[in-house]
């Protein structure tokens, strides 16, 4: 009997002894601040003006940008990658253009509206 409680003591030693071991401390790892970015979508409409119609109207968008207030440029769209819009469909419909992400920041329009992504 008291050879069975001496091996079962080795046993549980052997067992449960390495989980009481030092373990070494590894420091959490380094957490970069990430730039923030923003899903963007871009769409265009058109309202011709009064007495006009057209008839069939087609182009290529080569090119969109965002300018921060501080002066920077966010290219949207590359031109290589024309977008064809049709005018006319313009005139009762909306178009979507593209789905893209934009940094963070501060951008205004051309009329002024200020447009802040994040």
């Amino acid at each position: 009997m008291r050879r069975a409680t001496i091996l079962l003591a080795a046993f549980a030693f052997i067992v449960f002894m390495p989980g009481c071991g030092s373990q070494s401390q590894t420091p959490p790892p380094v957490q970069l601040p990430l730039a923030v970015v923003a899903p963007f979508s871009l769409t265009i409409t058109d309202t011709p003006p009064a007495g006009v119609t057209v008839l069939f109207f087609q182009l290529s968008l080569t090119g969109a940008s965002l300018t921060s207030q501080s002066g920077q440029s966010v290219s949207l769209m590359s031109s290589s990658n024309p977008i064809p819009v049709n005018i006319t469909q313009l005139q009762t419909d909306s178009a979507f253009l593209l789905t893209t992400g934009v940094p963070g920041g501060d951008f205004s329009t051309s009329n002024g509206q200020r447009l802040t992504p994040a």
